[in-house]
């Protein structure tokens, strides 16, 4: 059986150099994963977040875990532009605006400025996203199972 696709898009009026979204963390949450679908959810609270294709992980500020009030799963080593750091890692669920639903083992918790959660690699690499700037105005798009691939070349306004 082939997961219904679930899509969400963003856009803006002008061009945009950030990717930001909502989102919801979970502590404790289940799914069917086949479909991706939402069973329940516990303890789900709302986030912003920055789509980073830059970033191998996704991330979570210390605002979301203390809004969980989770404990830490144990420590692992990050890589950044300055360096490396040893950070919590915590089990958590992330919830998009579509209703599509990833559990989220061993991320990291580090600093984040304007924003809650980083969505790296980890989970864009899932799906199907796209990004344009038509007419001066930014819009992006994902789309959970990936469904076709998107091939700008065959595209011939």
């Amino acid at each position: 059986m082939t997961a219904t696709p679930r899509v969400w898009t963003r856009k803006w009026d002008s061009v945009h150099n950030q990717l930001i979204s909502p989102c919801s963390v979970s502590t404790l949450f289940s799914f069917i994963e086949s479909e991706s679908k939402l069973e329940s959810i516990d303890g789900l609270h709302a986030f912003s977040a920055l789509w980073d294709t830059g970033a191998t992980h996704s991330v979570i500020s210390k605002r979301v875990v203390d809004a969980l009030g989770i404990k830490h799963e144990g420590c692992v080593p990050i890589a950044h532009a300055i360096g490396i750091d040893e950070v919590p890692i915590y089990h958590v669920g992330l919830v998009l605006p579509n209703d599509i639903a990833f559990p989220m083992p061993n991320v990291p918790q580090t600093d984040l400025t304007g924003i809650d959660v980083l969505i790296g690699m980890d989970i864009i690499n899932r799906g199907d996203f796209a990004v344009t700037n038509r007419n001066d105005k930014t819009m992006f798009s994902f789309r959970f199972p990936s469904m076709t691939e998107i091939d700008f070349r065959l595209d011939s306004d």
